[in-house]
C-alpha cells in the first residue's frame, strides 16, 4: 500500500482558517499529496476512494457513515448567521408555506440543499446551470429563489441586491436553537492508524495556525475571493473548526431531520431536478 497520504482541500475560502498552513506548506510532510474541490467533488473523490481524508459535506457524511473514520475534533459549523450559504428570493420566508416554492440550487452542495428541504419542506429544487439561466427563471417566475453557497453567496450577482437574504444558517438557529454544521473531516474507514494519526497531527497544527486569523490568510482569501479582508475577519471569527458538545448536538438535531424529511419527499414525490428551458436562453 502506498504511503503516501491523499489529502482533499475545499475550494472556497471559508476552510482557509483551518487548511491554508496545510495548502501552502507551513507545515506539511513529504508523504502529503493535496486536491482542490467544491463540496460535491471532495465527497465523489471521498466515496470512490480517490481521497484518504477530506472534507465532506455533513450530508455525505451521514449518509455513507459505515465508509469514513471520522476526525471527531474537526469540523466546519456556524451558530447562527453564516453569511455564505444564502437563498435570495423575492419573497419573505412566511410566504413560502403557501407558494410551493421551486428554488434553484448549485450541484456543488448536498448539506446545504439538504438544509433548505428541512426549512421549506413543500420547496421543489432544481440545479441550475448559469447565473443568467437563474436571473431570467426568478424574474419569469419559474424561480421562487437561488441557494448561493461559498464565495459565490459572499459576491452575489449584482440583481441579487433587488432580493431578499434569508441566511440559512440563522434560519436554522432560529428553528432549532442550536449550531449548524456544514461538514467534517473523515478518513477512509480502512486507512491505518499511522496515516490517521499523521492527518489528525498535520490539520491540528494547520488550525492552529489559521485560526488565529494571521495577516498572510486574510491576504490570501481576498486574493482568491475579491472580498475584503475587513469583511473576511468579521466572516472567519463565526465560523468553528473545533467540533464541541453544542456543535454536535446540532449534528444530531441536523441527522434526525434530514432522514425524516427524506421519507416525506419520497412520498410526496418532491425531489431535485434539472431545470426546465428557459425562454431566451
Amino acid at each position: 500500500m502506498s504511503q503516501t497520504l491523499r489529502f482533499g482541500i475545499l475550494s472556497y475560502v471559508n476552510c482557509l482558517p483551518a487548511t491554508l498552513a496545510l495548502e501552502t506548506g507551513r507545515v506539511g510532510d513529504p508523504s502529503l499529496e493535496i486536491s482542490h474541490g467544491s463540496p460535491a467533488e471532495l465527497n465523489a473523490m471521498m466515496a470512490s476512494g480517490d481521497l484518504d481524508v477530506s472534507l465532506v459535506s455533513t450530508a455525505e457524511y451521514l449518509e455513507r457513515r459505515p465508509q469514513y473514520q471520522r476526525l471527531p475534533e474537526f469540523s466546519l459549523w456556524c451558530d447562527g448567521w453564516v453569511e455564505s450559504v444564502t437563498l435570495y428570493s423575492p419573497f419573505s420566508k412566511e410566504a413560502f408555506a403557501s407558494l410551493n416554492p421551486v428554488f434553484a440550487v448549485t450541484p456543488e452542495t448536498a448539506t446545504s440543499v439538504a438544509l433548505l428541504q428541512i426549512l421549506v419542506p413543500n420547496a421543489q429544487t432544481m440545479f441550475f446551470e448559469s447565473a443568467e439561466q437563474v436571473e431570467k427563471g426568478i424574474a419569469s417566475g419559474a424561480f421562487q429563489g437561488v441557494l448561493l453557497i461559498g464565495d459565490k453567496s459572499l459576491s452575489p450577482p449584482a440583481w441579487t441586491s433587488s432580493l431578499m437574504a434569508h441566511d440559512l444558517g440563522q434560519w436554522w438557529q432560529e428553528r432549532t436553537g442550536l449550531p449548524m454544521t456544514y461538514a467534517v473531516w473523515v478518513a477512509r474507514v480502512d486507512l491505518d492508524s499511522e496515516r490517521l494519526k499523521l492527518a489528525n497531527d498535520l490539520l491540528a497544527a494547520s488550525r492552529a495556525w489559521g485560526t488565529t486569523l494571521p495577516a498572510e490568510l486574510l491576504a490570501e482569501g481576498e486574493r482568491r475571493s475579491g472580498v475584503g479582508q475587513e469583511r473576511l475577519k468579521a466572516y472567519f471569527q463565526r465560523l468553528q473548526y473545533q467540533t464541541t458538545a453544542h456543535s454536535a448536538e446540532g449534528l444530531v438535531e441536523f441527522g434526525g431531520r434530514l432522514v425524516l424529511n427524506r421519507l416525506k419527499t419520497e412520498s410526496s414525490g418532491l425531489r431535485t431536478e434539472r431545470p426546465p428551458a428557459l425562454a431566451g436562453r
